[in-house]
């Protein structure tokens, strides 16, 4: 067992420290600090539950955001002031950030960037629809 800055003991197998002082374990680390100190235990589960909610809130709000402009678009039959290039930076970016976040192991961000994805290309294809509309009523 190595011992760290931060008083809890972890073998070399499941401790990976950054490179510079000590980091909180993350909560796959649970079981492990439980059987060491129960209050820490909890304060990371707790920290993590608290972490979990604002993400799904934030992801919440931002496809609620998003999918009224949508709908607005789709109800007024007009994408006027909006560039098709919008959907296609937002599905580019959402896929890169799919990419990072299922790398890191961050599945709020994985869902919340695989919807808003979904949504970029719901919103292309409402303003498609839209300009062919406008094309087909100015013949």
């Amino acid at each position: 067992m190595q011992s760290t800055n931060c008083g809890i003991e972890r073998s070399c197998e499941t401790w990976q420290p950054y490179s510079v002082g000590c980091r909180l374990p993350r909560l796959a680390d649970h079981a492990y600090i439980e059987a060491h100190d129960e209050s820490l235990a909890s304060f990371i589960i707790m920290k993590q539950s608290l972490t979990d909610v604002i993400g799904w809130f934030s992801t919440l709000v931002l496809l609620a955001t998003l999918i009224r402009q949508i709908v607005v678009q789709w109800h007024d039959k007009n994408s006027k002031g909006v560039s098709a290039w919008l959907f296609v930076g937002q599905l580019t970016s959402s896929s890169g950030f799919i990419v990072y976040s299922a790398l890191v192991g961050n599945r709020v961000f994985v869902v919340t960037n695989s919807l808003i994805a979904a949504v970029a290309i719901l919103g292309e294809l409402v303003y498609l629809k839209n300009q062919k509309a406008l094309r087909s009523a100015q013949r």
